[in-house]
């Protein structure tokens, strides 16, 4: 018997350090550690978390940053009738369900591998739950275009349209066995 769910999915933004925010906010009590941002020249990769919370900071003060940003992609399989968060073992984390991502950031802010950020399932070394990109910059706002490639089970493709409308088959996404199946008809005929 075949269940089905819904994946939810969650594309937020945090800032730290912006301009305006420091002139109508007061210092924060206790700054959480952050990791390295990239060096100009360095690749900057895409950065994978769980749902674990990291503790307070170890004496880092956040004013001593410069402005930054972070680009937070989740997703959680949830129950259709009432839209309650499925218990997630293993086999329900988010990056089970896709099997690539690309992130493209405005051009004009983002120039060469700063704006084409993509990650790749066989390059992960464990599932996660969501993905976090950082940047610098003290921008409102940052137009980003998201691309997710969905991980099917079986593997589904999609052939030509001359070769759809030959074998007789919709424009979808289909497993690799219906095509052969459809195009043995074919020959057989």
């Amino acid at each position: 018997m075949q269940s089905t769910h819904v994946l939810r999915i969650q594309i937020y933004n945090e800032y730290s350090n912006q301009p305006a925010a420091k002139a109508n906010a007061p210092a924060p009590a206790v700054s959480a550690p952050r990791e390295r941002e990239p060096l100009p020249g360095e690749k900057p990769e895409i950065d994978t978390f769980t749902d674990s919370k990291s503790g307070a900071g170890a004496g880092t003060s956040v004013e001593d940053e410069p402005a930054g940003w972070t680009l937070k992609i989740t997703g959680h399989l949830i129950d259709p009738t009432n839209g309650a968060p499925i218990a997630s073992p293993t086999a329900f984390v988010f990056s089970n369900f896709i099997s690539k991502m690309f992130v493209e950031l405005d051009p004009k802010h983002y120039t060469g591998s700063d704006a084409v950020i993509e990650w790749t399932k066989g390059t992960a070394p464990a599932s996660v739950d969501g993905f976090e990109i950082k940047r610098r910059g003290d921008r409102d706002y940052v137009y980003a275009k998201i691309t997710l490639a969905i991980d099917y089970s079986p593997p589904r493709f999609t052939a030509s349209q001359n070769l759809q409308r030959l074998l007789g088959m919709e424009n979808v996404p289909e497993p690799k066995p219906r095509y052969l199946a459809a195009l043995w008809q074919y020959i057989k005929v």
